[in-house]
């Protein structure tokens, strides 16, 4: 389970602090199991949670013109649970996932119906039957990017379009689904909300895209549980910049990831900021290495895990990593396949679970999903 002034982050790609990392345990000697499921089309993951015991993943399916997400719960020995597809209108497309205490599951996405898109959210029972769903028609046009979960709310967030212009969306659900409220803002022509936390205080943190199409940052906010902004910081590593997932610790700083795309190819990017929007620091995977960062998670404990992909010249492995800021030796893990592997999410229990997409759309992609163990002297 997971638990508008724009200050623009200093300096560029070439100040960002690299990790000098000694790999320990890479390859598929560290692989307890894989799963690689075929959903039936050309299978694109999208995001996973877990709660020790189970781990519930998201995906898209694409069929042509039409599209379904699927969700499918699985033990964490790698036994399948149960699979669910959902699809409203002429396509849903899935964004994120969150299982809460009692192991319901909350998803959000984007469905097209009637010829309009809009933001969906889905709260599934523990079985699989879902107990309500609600389609938020905001703008001309909305999406479902990221969700988190409060005490007594559903917090979701994605971008709304009007016009010319996109707005990244921040909503707030009660219980039953009803909305308590919404926000909206424009923060460049791009504007989008990616993925949510909560802070150990309850307030909500974000990682989106501010910006334009030509030069999009990462954008990083935090809200109060009303929905009012209380900082935004933006990164730019001076091309394009795509965000990840984004958590925080359990002293409340907030820790994100995402890609640049630099000259030399893709790196993926560690942030770090104190409650109050200070920066700590910013890092790379690897002194030169070329990878991107699409999931990281924190442990009750404070450890940092992260999960991507390494790219190589003619194709992408299942990269996870653990995360320790200016560290001379930290341990990761890798799996190779022969095919394209895009990392997309991962969860931390006794191991580390990661999430991708194997494959490519020529040749069609399953969703995979992949046991790292981790070293006992941890």
């Amino acid at each position: 389970m997971r638990t508008s002034y724009l200050v623009r982050a200093a300096g560029a790609a070439a100040c960002v602090l690299s990790l000098m990392l000694l790999f320990a345990g890479c390859g598929s000697g560290q692989v307890a199991w894989t799963r690689v499921l075929d959903l039936g089309g050309d299978d694109v993951a999208a995001a996973l949670d877990g709660n020790g015991s189970e781990l519930v993943l998201l995906a898209t399916s694409f069929t042509g013109e039409r599209a379904a997400w699927q969700v499918a719960r699985f033990a964490t020995d790698g036994r399948e649970l149960w699979r669910r597809q959902y699809r409203q209108g002429e396509f849903s497309v899935a964004g994120d996932i969150a299982l809460d205490s009692a192991g319901g599951i909350y998803a959000t996405g984007t469905s097209r119906i009637d010829g309009r898109e809009m933001c969906v959210v889905v709260h599934y029972r523990r079985d699989g039957i879902i107990a309500w769903q609600r389609a938020l028609a905001v703008g001309e046009a909305a999406a479902g990017r990221g969700i988190a979960l409060g005490p007594d709310r559903v917090y979701v967030t994605g971008w709304t379009r009007a016009k010319d212009r996109r707005e990244l969306l921040l909503v707030a659900l009660e219980p039953d689904g009803s909305t308590a409220w919404t926000r909206n803002w424009r923060l460049g022509d791009l504007a989008a909300g990616e993925r949510l936390a909560l802070d150990p205080k309850g307030d909500i943190v974000l990682s989106g895209i501010a910006g334009t199409a030509e030069n999009p940052d990462i954008l990083l906010a935090k809200f109060n549980p009303k929905g009012d902004t209380l900082w935004t910081r933006v990164y730019d590593g001076g091309g394009e910049d795509r965000p990840g997932r984004v958590t925080t610790d359990p002293y409340g700083h907030l820790l994100a990831t995402g890609t640049a795309l630099t000259p030399e190819g893709p790196r993926c990017v560690i942030l770090e900021y104190h409650p109050d929007g200070e920066l700590i620091r910013r890092a790379a995977y690897g002194e030169r290495a070329t990878a991107e960062g699409h999931g990281i998670a924190v442990t009750p404990k404070g450890d940092v895990f992260l999960c991507g992909s390494l790219v190589a010249e003619t194709e992408r492995s299942l990269l996870a990593f653990h995360y320790r800021p200016q560290a001379t030796s930290v341990w990761e893990r890798s799996w190779r396949t022969g095919a394209d592997v895009a990392g997309a999410d991962l969860v931390v229990a006794d191991d580390v679970f990661a999430l991708g997409t194997v494959g490519d759309r020529d040749r069609g992609r399953d969703v995979a999903l992949v046991r790292f163990t981790r070293p006992e002297a941890e």
